[in-house]
């Protein structure tokens, strides 16, 4: 086989392979475009029995990309701020936990969606690091959620920017610490989750 057809081939294997994710998604995910005309408990049930597993990251950002899409609403995008370098200390800011995954520079959100937190620094005694929650609201200074498990189940939680390093200059910025969390790696899913409906991708 030459080289152009073995192009060719995995181009094709990797379309298939993207529209197979699609059709499933679009499947455990039905009616996901009108999830926020219905009361926020049935919201969290909804997200709470259902997720995408993924053995890559690649996957992972697909699968919440096109699931994002399909969520009708404003798609608001959460900008890295710049703080540059600071001197002492920032007593009404909070400095990310160093053991947490520093979130993306931009990110796409959109209410009604669901969202992974990074980071629980001020909400160690109920929420963990990767815990899923419903996005309710978009504030310039904090996102309101509701948790879909636990003993705050339900109830609105602000989740507040933290300090994050942005290069070796040692300067400094704010990012709110979510992702997306239609789909996730195996090793970051709930595993005390209600899961019902499950889509396991190997690609």
């Amino acid at each position: 086989m030459s080289r152009i057809d073995e192009r060719s081939l995995f181009d094709d294997i990797n379309k298939i392979k993207a529209a197979c994710n699609t059709y499933i998604m679009r499947v455990i995910y039905f009616e996901l475009w009108e999830i926020t005309s219905l009361p926020f408990k049935d919201q969290i049930t909804y997200y709470r029995t259902r997720l995408a597993v993924c053995r890559n990251i690649t996957s992972v950002a697909r699968i919440n990309s096109i699931l994002l899409d399909t969520l009708i609403g404003k798609n608001t995008r959460l900008v890295f701020q710049r703080l540059g370098k600071v001197v002492g200390e920032t007593p009404h800011l909070g400095t990310a936990s160093e053991s947490t995954l520093q979130p993306a520079g931009i990110i796409c959100v959109k209410r009604g969606m669901v969202l992974a937190v990074l980071d629980n620094k001020g909400h160690e005694e109920y929420l963990k690091p990767w815990d899923r929650v419903l996005l309710v609201a978009i504030q310039t200074e904090s996102l309101v959620v509701k948790p879909l498990t636990g003993e705050k189940m339900g109830l609105n939680l602000g989740i507040r920017r933290l300090i994050y390093p942005l290069n070796r200059r040692h300067e400094l910025g704010l990012q709110f610490p979510v992702l997306a969390a239609f789909a996730m790696l195996g090793s970051n899913a709930d595993k005390d989750a209600m899961l019902t409906q499950v889509s396991y991708h190997e690609g």
